[in-house]
């Protein structure tokens, strides 16, 4: 292929991948002014009630809504935030090979130094351009 080609490939990936702005922002809830985080296993279950396993029937977009919104209702104490609890819980939201990836990302050659960067890694991966363009086919094609 050209060069043109494979540029111009690379360009209508990079643009129909995931960005910062489709992570959901989750509910806010009022943050203690005082304490310390507790990392309680009560935590733990909760995330854990929606593990995502990396099937191809599985939404991941649908796993990282419920996943921030569990998130969000744990209280952290004033300077600790929300990204940060996210980026200690999303282990606990992942099951076999979806945890797998997770355990061996090399997180240097990802990119990823916070909890965006690694939720748009998991994007990358569960949610690839195949996916979008089969999506976006049926969307297309619609018929009543």
């Amino acid at each position: 292929m050209s060069t043109l080609i494979l540029e111009v490939m690379a360009t209508i990936y990079d643009n129909f991948q995931p960005k910062e702005h489709h992570l959901p922002k989750g509910r806010q809830l009022p943050t203690p002014t005082t304490g310390n985080f507790e990392f309680r296993s009560s935590y733990i279950d909760l995330v854990e009630r929606n593990q995502f396993a990396g099937l191809p029937d599985e939404d991941p977009l649908k796993h990282m809504e419920i996943f921030t919104d569990y998130c969000c209702s744990i209280p952290i104490p004033a300077g600790v935030t929300q990204d940060e609890v996210k980026g200690l819980m999303f282990l606990y939201s992942l099951k076999d090979s979806a945890r797998d990836w997770y355990r061996y990302l090399d997180r240097v050659a990802a990119g990823v130094t916070d909890w965006t960067s690694l939720a748009l890694a998991f994007y990358k991966k569960y949610f690839p351009l195949a996916k979008t363009d089969a999506l976006r086919s049926k969307i297309k094609n619609f018929q009543q």
